[in-house]
């Protein structure tokens, strides 16, 4: 078994290309998200080549009856809370997301 220090800091070091890459060559991706977005695969990748057994990570990915449904919906709602307290803290203006946009975050 690995530790959780080891993801964490694989997690790090395997982000900060996806950093250098948003401020050489800044762009932005659909739904105006910087190209940091991106590393979302790195913690996937990498709790992939850490685990013992990665088919029961896609086994359980996709078991949301196994958490309660109160969890379920916080951890659901953790990401736009935290994007617009972001944008806040930033000094960005907080925009509605385009319901026209919505598959296609939905399929990112």
């Amino acid at each position: 078994m690995r530790s959780s220090g080891a993801f964490l800091a694989g997690v790090f070091l395997a982000s900060l290309p996806f950093y250098v890459w948003g401020l050489v060559w800044p762009m932005t991706l659909p739904l105006g998200m910087p190209i940091s977005a991106r590393m979302i695969v790195v913690p996937a990748g990498l709790a992939v080549l850490l685990s013992e057994d990665p088919a029961g990570l896609w086994r359980g990915l996709g078991d949301l009856g196994r958490a309660p449904l109160g969890w379920t919906m916080c951890a659901m709602a953790l990401v736009p809370v935290a994007t617009a307290l972001a944008r806040l803290w930033a000094g960005w203006p907080v925009t509605p997301l385009p319901w026209s946009g919505l598959p296609l975050m939905l399929a990112l």
